[in-house]
């Protein structure tokens, strides 16, 4: 336990009551701007789903083959990322994105990693979290205070 909890820890799978508050706290956010601007009329969407579905891919392939963390592979990752302009084009990203199974951040020696089998599902927040170094996340988060988009990764 005194192994796994840290990886599983860092996965998101045990989270600390702020830490599962601020996750709340943001799904809803996320939830919320949706529904209103629905709401209003307008969707606030400014990309097709298949434009969403080809970044959030995107974002998956680059992060995964960047073992090494080349900040021109994360930089990529930004991109598609900040091509979001409003928080629904945000929740449509990471709706698009889905959960997705992963060995990043997986223990080298472990059956996942070794087998391919019992790897983690992972959403949007923890894959970028996986893939992308604290300066990329900051770049992002940056991005999405400027656009007045009120989500941190």
């Amino acid at each position: 336990l005194l192994v796994v909890k840290p990886i599983l820890t860092k996965l998101g799978v045990f989270q600390s009551a702020a830490e599962k508050a601020t996750t709340d706290a943001q799904a809803k956010a996320l939830a919320d701007a949706k529904t209103q601007a629905t709401a209003t009329g307008q969707s606030g969407a400014q990309y097709s789903a298949d434009q969403y579905t080809g970044w959030a891919n995107d974002i998956f392939t680059t992060g995964i083959n960047n073992w090494t963390k080349d900040p021109d592979q994360m930089m990529k990752i930004v991109n598609d990322v900040i091509n979001v302009d409003t928080m629904v084009d945000l929740q449509q990203l990471i709706t698009a994105f889905g959960t997705r199974t992963t060995k990043l951040g997986v223990d080298p020696f472990s059956w996942c990693y070794t087998t391919g089998f019992g790897c983690p599902s992972v959403d949007l927040p923890t894959f970028l979290k996986l893939a992308l170094d604290e300066t990329h996340i900051n770049y992002i988060n940056g991005y999405l205070n400027d656009q007045k988009i009120n989500y941190q990764f």
